[in-house]
């Protein structure tokens, strides 16, 4: 091996243990990736907001964010506005019609069952530890005295 190929290939292997120590890995974790948590904090925050509105927000492309709510609905972590004409923009929501933050109760079971679709092993006490440390993470919630204990 010549000099120049020693040197490449010493610069390769340090190039990836750099960028595996910083590159960023969102893995099976059990936990929301870090634009899907932007999107439910933010609408936990602002109230319903259309896609357009929520991408101009968020500095993301209407498409990118269309994907992420489609997903969260997917998980029934948040809901479209299905009353809103079909030629007008649906708000998005963590909200109920009256633009009231859905239940405590509501919220917690559909959180609780989407954890254990990420996690079939997992007793019902675990889903419920993880939903509630999840919880207490977002603004609208971390005062709740349910979540607080």
């Amino acid at each position: 091996m010549s000099d120049s190929e020693w040197r490449a290939e010493r610069f390769a292997d340090r190039f990836r243990a750099v960028y595996l120590t910083f590159h960023r890995r969102d893995g099976p974790r059990g936990q929301l990736q870090g634009a899907s948590r932007a999107v439910l904090e933010h609408l936990a925050m602002a109230g319903p907001l259309t896609i357009g509105e929520a991408a101009t927000h968020l500095n993301r492309s209407q498409s990118v964010v269309s994907e992420i709510v489609s997903h969260l609905e997917d998980q029934g972590l948040l809901e479209r506005d299905v009353a809103a004409p079909a030629s007008h923009a649906r708000p998005v929501h963590c909200t109920d019609e009256s633009g009231q933050l859905q239940p405590f109760e509501q919220r917690f079971e559909r959180m609780v069952a989407w954890q254990a679709r990420r996690d079939p092993g997992a007793s019902r006490e675990q889903l419920e530890r993880q939903t509630l440390d999840y919880l207490a993470t977002m603004p609208a919630w971390r005062d709740h005295p349910a979540v607080k204990r």
